[in-house]
C-alpha cells in the first residue's frame, strides 16, 4: 500500500527518522511501490521490496551517529 503522507509511515521509520529523511523514504517508497505492480517481485512482497529500496536510498543520503542513535544528512 502507498502512504499518503508521512503521518501514515509506520512508527518504526517516524520514531527514528528525522522529518527530512521521512520525505526520501515516503517518496522513494511509493516510487518502487508504483514501479513493481505485481504483488511479489521474486519471494519478496511488494512492500518488502519498496521498503528495502526506500531505506537504501536513506542509507545512501543520511548518515546514523552511532554515539547518539540519530540520523543526519551526509
Amino acid at each position: 500500500m502507498r502512504y499518503e503522507n508521512q503521518k501514515d509511515l509506520p512508527a518504526t521509520i517516524t520514531h527514528v527518522l528525522p522529518d527530512d529523511a521521512q520525505k526520501v523514504y515516503l517518496e522513494t517508497y511509493n516510487r518502487a511501490w508504483d514501479e513493481y505492480d505485481q504483488e511479489t517481485i521474486g519471494d519478496m512482497s511488494r512492500h518488502s521490496v519498496a521498503h528495502r529500496q526506500a531505506w537504501a536510498t536513506i542509507e545512501q543520503a543520511f548518515e546514523r551517529d552511532p554515539n547518539a542513535g540519530t540520523w543526519q544528512r551526509k
